[in-house]
């Protein structure tokens, strides 16, 4: 029996490169004033992977940017 919940294989094979691309934009201590640069980040990973549609490229950023702020804070196993 399977027990993969995850439905979007595409996503799962490039999270991880797209997590390396986001990072350097959603640190802080590379933000304006401390603010990080989401919108870097989601131009970032659009330009890496433009094959991916816009419903897709929003579901893997708004997890990335999560995870990266996780790993960030020491939060989250890199």
């Amino acid at each position: 029996m399977d027990n993969e919940r995850r439905q979007n294989l595409e996503l799962r094979d490039i999270f991880e490169d797209a997590c390396r691309i986001a990072a350097p934009f959603l640190d802080p201590a590379n933000g304006i004033a401390g603010t990080p640069m989401t919108r870097h980040a989601y131009v970032a990973i659009h330009e890496h992977y433009p094959q991916l549609s816009t419903q897709k490229l929003s579901l893997l950023v708004h997890a990335v940017e999560r995870t990266v702020t996780m790993r960030l804070r020491g939060a989250w196993p890199a």
